[in-house]
């Protein structure tokens, strides 16, 4: 009888720090989406633009994200989406808590997602592909035909050839945007003594373009860390209108659907479509 009892009051115990666990997880990610309205939307105003609608797919979970989507249209009169992925560490990191566990939500990965009328004839990535020992890297966009040992790989020069590729690849105001302000790493404080290195490792790389049916969608990655509430908006939102009107000026009317670098991707784009007209 006794050890029923005790059983009992021993999960009654659980059951609340459970309940108090997830209370504060609750109340950090609240927290966190009413400052990510109230800035963002104040960067949107600054640029003449309307604030966005913004939605939470729901509180993170250890190794389970959830999302801020924000939807807006930019100063062309193109429907954006910015997804911003929150993750949450728990854990006792080196100069933490002596006692208990550190919960902190944190940002991670942003992607802005726009897309274009009609279709390209195969996905894109913006890679930095190596030239050789000494010879450092050059940054592209490289047709996703072909992948070996994780890595795209340039197997067809035909294909750079082509009008679509050739034009992305001459414009080097937008390489050097891309991989100066689309991070594909970051870190997150956790204490003066610990920092929580974030990311991807996917193929899609910090630009990726997808033909999808009958339209081309456009992904640009970074990754934010406690850079979280500074977005470069207005040069962002330059990167997508130059990618869009490049796809747009050599998109046709064939329905294409494009190899995904990763999953990740078709549920980034279901996010986007969600609730649109």
């Amino acid at each position: 009888m006794w050890d029923r009892l005790k059983g009992k009051k021993d999960e009654e115990a659980i059951n609340r720090e459970e309940e108090k666990r997830i209370l504060e997880i609750q109340k950090m990610t609240d927290k966190i989406v009413e400052t990510f309205k109230k800035d963002f939307g104040k960067d949107l105003r600054k640029l003449g633009l309307q604030e966005p609608t913004v939605a939470l797919t729901g509180y993170p979970a250890p190794l389970t994200p959830s999302f801020i989507v924000a939807k807006f249209h930019d100063s062309e009169a193109q429907p954006i989406t910015l997804i911003q992925a929150l993750d949450l560490y728990t854990g006792s990191p080196p100069g933490g808590l002596i006692f208990g566990v550190m919960r902190k939500v944190y940002f991670n990965v942003a992607i802005w997602l726009s897309s274009a009328k009609g279709t390209i004839p195969f996905t894109l990535v913006h890679r930095e592909i190596g030239q050789g020992f000494f010879k450092g890297s050059q940054k592209l966009f490289v047709p996703f035909t072909n992948t070996t040992f994780g890595e795209v790989k340039i197997t067809d020069p035909s294909l750079m050839q082509i009008p679509l590729v050739a034009e992305l690849n001459r414009n080097t105001e937008l390489h050097n945007f891309i991989h100066s302000n689309c991070l594909a790493s970051n870190s997150v404080y956790l204490t003066h003594k610990a920092t929580l290195n974030i990311g991807y490792n996917d193929l899609g790389g910090r630009c990726t373009i997808i033909p999808s049916n009958e339209e081309t969608a456009i992904f640009f990655r970074d990754t934010k860390g406690d850079l979280a509430t500074y977005y470069n908006t207005n040069k962002m939102l330059w990167g997508v209108s130059q990618v869009r009107r490049i796809v747009s000026a050599h998109a046709t009317q064939e329905k294409v659907s494009g190899n995904l670098p990763s999953p990740v991707f078709s549920q980034l784009y279901s996010m986007a479509k969600s609730g649109s007209d």
